[in-house]
Order: C-alpha cells, then sequence, then structure tokens
C-alpha cells in the first residue's frame, strides 16, 4: 500500500509540476534573434567609433609627448607591454572556455602569422613616417585605408560593392583629404588642419609618404587576414596573438636600428643624439596612453567590431580620426595658456569635416541592407541588418532566422 500511495503521490507531482518551457513559435523566435543582432550590430559600430576615436585623439598625445623619442623604441614598449597584457586575457578567456581555443589550430597559423605581419606593419611604418614625414602627411594618407581594405574583401570574395557603399566611402575620403588640405591651399598657417602635427621640419618627406602607404596596406591586411579567424576565436585570442608575433619583428628591427647601423638610427631619429635606447620621462604619458587605450582597448574594439559587421565598415571608420583629432585640440586648447602646446585653433575650414559625416551615414544606410550571401564566405550568416549573426545567437534560433529570411 505504501508503495502504490507513493506512486500515485510521485504521478500527481508530474502533473502539476511545470516541464521544460515550451518552445516560441517561429515567428516570436525569429523575432528574439533579430532584436539580439540589432542590438550587437549597433553595439560594434559603437566599438568601431570609439576605436577610431581613440586613435585620433592619440595623435594630440603623441604631439605632446613623443618629442625627442625614438620611434622604434616606442613602438617596441608598446607592443612588448600590450602583447603580454592581452595574452594573459587570451589565456583567462581560454580557461573560461575549459582550455581550448587559446592555441590556434595548425591549419591557421598561417592567417595568424598574416595578422601579426599586418599589425607589426601599420605600427612600425606609421611612427616612422611620422617621424620623417610629419604629421600633416600621416593625416593625408590614412583615408586610403577604407578604400584599401574594401577593395581587398572584395577581391577575395568576403563582400560585394555596391554603388551606395562606393559613394559613401569616396564621400567620406574626400571629407578627410578637404580638413587636410583646405588649410594648407587656404594658407591659414603650415600645420595640419586636424593639429595632428606640421610636415615642416620634416626629415625626409619622400621615404617617409612611401612607409604611409606601406603602413595603410598593412592595417587593410591586418583586418582583412583577421576576419575568417573572428567566428572561431575570441577577439582578444586574435589579438592578442597578433600582437605577440608583431613583438617580435619589432625587437629585431629595435636592435637593428639602435646597435647594427648609427646611420640607420640618425635616419630615422636626428634628435635621438646617437642614443637610440634613451626614454625621456615625457613621453611616459604618451606611452601609456598608447599602450592601454591605442593598443588594448582600441585595436580590442575594432576586432569586436570586425566580428560583426562587413570588414569595408571597419575600414569606413577610421574617417572618424580627424574629427576626433579636432575636438581633442579645441578641448586642450580652451583649457591651457598660451601657446597652448602649439596646438592648431579651430578654423572655418574645419567645417569640411561635415562632408565626412555625410559619406559616413551613406556607408552606415548601406551596411544596414540585407546583403546577399556570398559561396564560401566567412560566417556568412547575415541578420537584417547586414552584421554577421556568429556566436551572438544559437544555433537554433539562427536556423530559424535564416529560414524565414
Amino acid at each position: 500500500m505504501g508503495v502504490q500511495g507513493t506512486g500515485k503521490d510521485e504521478e500527481k507531482e508530474s502533473l502539476l509540476s511545470p516541464g521544460p518551457p515550451l518552445p516560441l513559435p517561429p515567428e516570436k523566435e525569429a523575432t528574439v534573434s533579430g532584436r539580439r543582432t540589432r542590438l550587437t550590430w549597433w553595439l560594434a559600430n559603437a566599438s568601431l567609433f570609439a576605436a577610431n576615436a581613440i586613435f585620433g585623439v592619440g595623435n594630440v598625445v603623441s604631439r605632446l609627448g613623443l618629442s625627442g623619442l625614438n620611434p622604434v623604441l616606442f613602438a617596441l614598449v608598446r607592443e612588448a607591454i600590450a602583447g603580454p597584457i592581452l595574452c594573459l586575457a587570451a589565456a583567462f578567456v581560454g580557461l573560461r572556455k575549459g582550455g581550448g581555443g587559446m592555441i590556434p589550430k595548425r591549419e591557421d597559423w598561417w592567417r595568424f602569422l598574416l595578422c601579426g605581419l599586418g599589425l607589426f606593419t601599420t605600427n612600425f611604418c606609421y611612427i616612422i613616417g611620422v617621424k620623417l614625414a610629419g604629421g600633416t602627411a600621416a593625416s593625408l594618407w590614412q583615408p586610403s585605408q577604407p578604400v584599401l581594405i574594401t577593395a581587398a574583401a572584395v577581391a577575395l570574395g568576403y563582400e560585394r560593392l555596391s554603388m551606395l557603399k562606393a559613394v559613401g566611402i569616396l564621400i567620406a575620403v574626400t571629407g578627410c583629404v578637404s580638413v587636410i588640405a583646405v588649410p594648407l591651399i587656404l594658407h591659414e598657417d603650415d600645420s595640419s588642419g586636424s593639429g595632428s602635427g606640421s610636415s615642416a621640419g620634416s626629415q625626409n618627406p619622400f621615404y617617409g609618404n612611401i612607409l604611409f602607404f606601406v603602413q595603410c596596406s598593412g592595417a587593410g591586411g591586418f583586418y582583412v587576414a583577421q576576419k575568417p579567424l573572428l567566428p572561431h576565436y575570441p577577439p582578444v585570442i586574435v589579438l592578442g596573438w597578433s600582437y605577440i608575433l608583431a613583438s617580435v619583428g619589432m625587437v629585431v628591427c629595435a636592435v637593428v636600428v639602435n646597435e647594427v647601423s648609427k646611420d640607420l638610427l640618425n635616419f630615422i631619429c636626428h634628435d635621438c643624439n646617437g642614443n637610440g635606447w634613451h626614454f625621456p620621462s615625457g613621453a611616459i604619458f604618451a606611452v601609456t596612453y598608447w599602450i592601454l587605450l591605442g593598443s588594448i582597448a582600441a585595436y580590442w574594439f575594432n576586432t569586436w567590431g570586425n566580428r560583426h559587421v562587413n570588414v569595408s565598415l571597419v575600414g569606413a571608420y577610421t574617417v572618424v580620426q580627424p574629427m576626433a583629432t579636432i575636438v581633442a585640440s579645441q578641448i586642450l586648447i580652451a583649457a591651457s595658456e598660451p601657446p597652448h602646446f602649439h596646438l592648431d585653433p579651430l578654423r572655418w575650414s574645419d567645417l569640411t569635416a561635415l562632408i565626412i559625416v555625410v559619406g559616413l551615414s551613406a556607408v552606415l544606410t548601406d551596411a544596414r541592407k540585407k546583403p546577399a550571401s556570398l559561396p564560401g564566405e566567412p560566417n556568412s550568416a547575415k541578420s537584417e541588418d547586414g552584421s554577421d549573426v556568429g556566436d551572438t545567437v544559437d544555433a537554433d534560433a539562427r536556423s530559424t532566422a535564416l529560414s524565414v529570411r
């Protein structure tokens, strides 16, 4: 009797228990996944905006704190500190995943090597190019990045080039060039309209401009090479390995420049007085900014954003940099006494930065449209906003969203 009574009680409890939750109807499941991917898409755009704003402010920071510092030593310190920090973060992420995913698979090593090479190229060539050709030339070259990145993405079959996207990038690039070139054409002063530094007194503009072309190509290669890795590895792991590989190259270059050839050191850094290892105390703030914000935060923002949007949009956001430089310069001028760190005042010609906003708006409008998936495209599951679904939604929600698309 006791056994039978227990059986009836269990049967009654099973009838009263709520049981597993019922699956949502396909329409509601698709709505939920669509909201998630829309939020992720907007967060990715915010990340890309923040990253390039940090880079833009970094132009002002560099002008304030890097005078007299060997650019190769600056790049070495930046990467040698940022790399291990990112690798520790990658190890933490790997432990949370049960130890898996931190070490790249054998078939992916060549892509990680390309990422490291691209990061080394852009950091090394940019900082030396500024020393040789000045900040004005550097600002003029940076708008080429969205063009190079988009061209590489289209050539490799990662995305299609629409008319609206092409026109938007062209308008934004025109705005960037106008911010720099119009003050020079109007002879408003001898420095960059964005406050990024003057080309006057530059050591060797010819070789500096060659380095800027290589730098912009390296930046495009870095973001395009990491795109196929991001669906399979967390952004911090991709970025950590990229920095470690780039640091190896920077150590070799620092030794060659500082120890092997004094002529090369004098060519790169005429104000080092023959000592390429000297680190002036006035550069501590600038280097700290570039380690914590310019290297770790900004590159993580860009890498995470690259995981969830088309890679051409990553390039398009580089046009934010001159606007951020202008804003940072004006804030410092308003908060300081003359000569205001020799920063450039706001001029009517700076209103040409509004052209950048128009071009970027066109690119964003195109990115929100539903694109056609390309055969074999990495992470080709797309949301209705044009963003990569990736790991944002689970497999069931993703299949539901694709089935109703």
